[in-house]
Order: C-alpha cells, then sequence, then structure tokens
C-alpha cells in the first residue's frame, strides 16, 4: 500500500492541491502548523485563470456566490488618469470566467469544507525532510516523524520546504507597497474595482 502525500501548509494553495490530488485518486494528508485555522486575511483577487482551475474542481460557482465578481477592472495613475481598463463581462465571455473578489477566510472556508474535517492536521509545524529511499521523512516540532511518498510545499512566504530544497535562496523586497480594504456593498450594486499606482518617494 502506497503512503500518502503529506501537503506542508493549510492555506489556499496548500488546500486547493490537495483538492485536487484526491479528485485524481491519489491520498494526500494536509499538515497546518496553526493550531486552529483563524479567519485572517484580507481580500484578494481570483483571476479568469484561477477561477478556470475551480471550475474544473466544481468550485468556482460556490466561490462566486461567497465572493463578488467584478464588472470592471481599472488602473489609475498618481493623477487618477486611467492607465488600463478591462471589461470583465468580455474576458467571461472569452475564458468561462472573470476575476472575482472574495476575503481569503471565505475562500479557506470554502476549501475547508470541501475536503472535510479529517484531512487538515492542525498544529503539525514542521521542523526538517529527510529524502529517503521510496518517499520522505518528514519531522514536526513535537518530535514526531512521519513518512511520506512525496512532499508539497505550501507554507507560505517563509517556506521550510523551499528552504530544504533551495537553501541559497532567500526572499527578496520588490519595493512595492500595498494597502487593502474591504467594504459592503449594497444589494444590486456592481463591483468594480481600481487600483491606484505611483511612485513612492
Amino acid at each position: 500500500m502506497q503512503l500518502p502525500g503529506i501537503i506542508i501548509g493549510g492555506g489556499i494553495a496548500g488546500l486547493t492541491a490537495a483538492i485536487a490530488l484526491r479528485q485524481r485518486g491519489i491520498a494526500v494528508e494536509v499538515c497546518e502548523a496553526a493550531p486552529q485555522i483563524l479567519p485572517v486575511g484580507a481580500g484578494i483577487w481570483l483571476a479568469p485563470n484561477a477561477m478556470q482551475v475551480f471550475d474544473r474542481l466544481g468550485l468556482a460557482a460556490r466561490i462566486n456566490a461567497g465572493g463578488v465578481p467584478l464588472h470592471a477592472i481599472e488602473i489609475v495613475d498618481g493623477q487618477m488618469r486611467p492607465l488600463l481598463r478591462t471589461d470583465q463581462a468580455r474576458i467571461r465571455r472569452r475564458f468561462g470566467h472573470g476575476t472575482t473578489a472574495i476575503r481569503r477566510a471565505t475562500l479557506q472556508h470554502i476549501l475547508l469544507h470541501h475536503l472535510g474535517p479529517d484531512t487538515v492536521q492542525l498544529g503539525r509545524y514542521c521542523t526538517g525532510l529527510t529524502e529517503s529511499l521510496g518517499g520522505v521523512l518528514v519531522s514536526f516540532a513535537d518530535g514526531s516523524v512521519q513518512r511520506a511518498s512525496f512532499v508539497v510545499g505550501a507554507d507560505g512566504i517563509r517556506s521550510l520546504v523551499r528552504e530544504h530544497l533551495f537553501p541559497d535562496v532567500r526572499p527578496s523586497g520588490t519595493g512595492h507597497l500595498v494597502w487593502r480594504w474591504a467594504a459592503h456593498r449594497g444589494r444590486g450594486a456592481r463591483a468594480r474595482a481600481s487600483e491606484y499606482r505611483r511612485p513612492l518617494p
């Protein structure tokens, strides 16, 4: 009997990977360092290519219902002059989906609900990986070691899995600064997103 794979990280990427692998008959477990799943994070945009993936996984309708399909996206410069505007209806006709705005916590809840509670192990902080014949030994902060047929690293910007695979690579800043906020919209209102760009002083 083949050992299940282990996905390190129970965020959006880890949960989506678990759903995709399970739908293809590949057994996986998700190990999340946090002791509980909390509603953290702000709103995110899911572009058409991401929505196409969720469509293939059978989740697009639930995500659109939990979020807000955007009517238009526009980018303006420091003087509020338009740099770019996308017609989401045209994109939706071409690709089957437009961009959907959704709270990160809402998306994570949808993915967790689809997977079921038994797939995600909480409080499992990965501390090391050792490749062995036919698999990987995964070490955890509680002293336990678990063997897996493969490991998927989805443990965020300070990824231990990435550090193990590429020890000389370190994340670096881009010099960009982003402000985000969420607002409730009235019933029947059409959603439009704006992005304001200007150089930092």
